[in-house]
């Protein structure tokens, strides 16, 4: 992902991450809200962030993005694994962002808080045994939805 979103190396680049961020994380994050969550999630919930992401942007002195997109929402189980999958696996690459943004002087506390979150998110675990134990996973469509999650993602980040 770094590629297609670009690293931050400076405050500005961290803005336009940020920004970017939080355009495809929010909308995702709102359809989560509506969802039936499966049985074999139990009481797991993904980490959602963009509320620490908004913060981190008005710790920064930064604007939201106008204009977002909203998410279509999660028509099966499968499709909704896929995303979680894209979504959960990002705390892996959060705890290396988390350093870079130390080294901008950002902190768990100022303008990184979203990233605090999700690389001290204990989470991937129990998601992981979970896709394992659901019965009724379709793969393909598990897999497809997790490929239009990086899209999405991809595109969140072209528009800046």
């Amino acid at each position: 992902m770094d590629e297609k979103i670009g690293s931050f190396d400076s405050a500005r680049s961290y803005g336009r991450y940020l920004s970017g961020l939080y355009s495809f994380r929010h909308p995702i994050e709102e359809a989560l809200e509506k969802v039936e969550w499966p049985k074999t999630l139990g009481a797991w919930r993904p980490t959602c962030v963009s509320g620490a992401i908004r913060a981190d942007l008005g710790a920064l002195g930064l604007k939201l993005a106008a204009g977002l997109k909203r998410h279509g929402g999660f028509g099966t189980s499968s499709s909704l694994f896929g995303c979680l999958y894209v979504l959960e696996g990002s705390g892996f690459g959060a705890r290396i962002l988390l350093k870079r943004a130390h080294a901008l002087g950002l902190t768990e506390s100022f303008g990184a808080s979203h990233l605090a979150a999700q690389a001290s998110s204990g989470g991937w675990g129990v998601f992981v045994s979970a896709l394992e134990g659901a019965t009724d996973l379709n793969i393909e469509v598990a897999a497809t939805a997790a490929i239009e999650t990086f899209a999405a993602a991809e595109a969140a980040f072209a528009e800046l």
